[in-house]
């Protein structure tokens, strides 16, 4: 759903073959992750191949895509991995990580721009 937001973002809407290029599987992986997701309700298919977001599809692609670049943007900017690694790994953490981590992130990245001190939280354990 994320690679269909960033495409619908770009262009209007996506196609199945620029989805496979963005996600770096096949046509037909690719095609049947579109199908799957048609029947969940996420997206239109169009006779055309114009690949759509539902509204629904819409927010959890948004969601997603912002726990993609807060994360990517922690790593490279805090933490100064490489743009291209930042990318990489977030890929894969912001599908494994709560929504406090999220955050905390966001925070810390907000206050590493501003240049303003991150304060430590303690979370306690109750409050995840």
């Amino acid at each position: 759903m994320e690679a269909v937001f960033l495409l619908e973002m770009r262009h209007g809407s996506a196609r199945v073959s620029d989805i496979a290029e963005m996600v770096g599987v096949g046509k037909s992986a690719a095609s049947l992750a579109v199908k799957a997701l048609q029947e969940r309700g996420f997206v239109l298919h169009d006779s055309y191949g114009r690949v759509r977001l539902t509204p629904q599809g819409r927010e959890i692609g948004e969601k997603v895509s912002r726990r993609h670049f807060i994360i990517r943007d922690f790593l490279h900017e805090v933490l100064g991995v490489p743009m291209e690694e930042a990318e990489s790994a977030a890929c894969g953490i912001e599908h494994v990580v709560s929504a406090l981590v999220i955050q905390r992130f966001s925070e810390m990245l907000a206050a590493f721009r501003s240049g303003v001190p991150f304060p430590r939280k303690e979370i306690k354990e109750d409050s995840k």
